[in-house]
């Protein structure tokens, strides 16, 4: 990662810009939120998608925390506009784990 940022620092982008914004949403939190999800679009069961022995030992906690919404990684790709964690008129999304399009844009 260290790399990747003085990258973009070379490139003198504006601090919000789109590119360093997709930068910061590309974490493991949220590559694995996308991940849940995916597995949920094709019907895999959760315990499939992420099983207790993952993520040392932490999958089924993790599990849990994306199936109620309430894992790290899916703020970052909502930030990233793939989706809403809630429901939310002012933001007309699919709700988690529902995504609106499946690369980054």
């Amino acid at each position: 990662m260290k790399m990747i940022f003085a990258e973009l620092y070379q490139m003198e982008l504006e601090s919000d810009s789109q590119l360093q914004r997709a930068v910061l949403q590309t974490g493991d939190a949220e590559a694995t939120a996308w991940a849940f999800a995916a597995g949920r679009a094709i019907g895999l069961p959760d315990e499939l998608i992420i099983q207790d022995d993952e993520y040392s030992g932490d999958g089924g906690f993790i599990r849990g925390a994306l199936a109620t919404n309430s894992y790290v990684g899916i703020n970052g790709i909502s930030h990233a506009g793939f989706c809403v964690p809630r429901h939310n008129p002012y933001r007309p999304l699919p709700v988690y784990p529902s995504l609106a399009f499946w690369l980054q844009q």
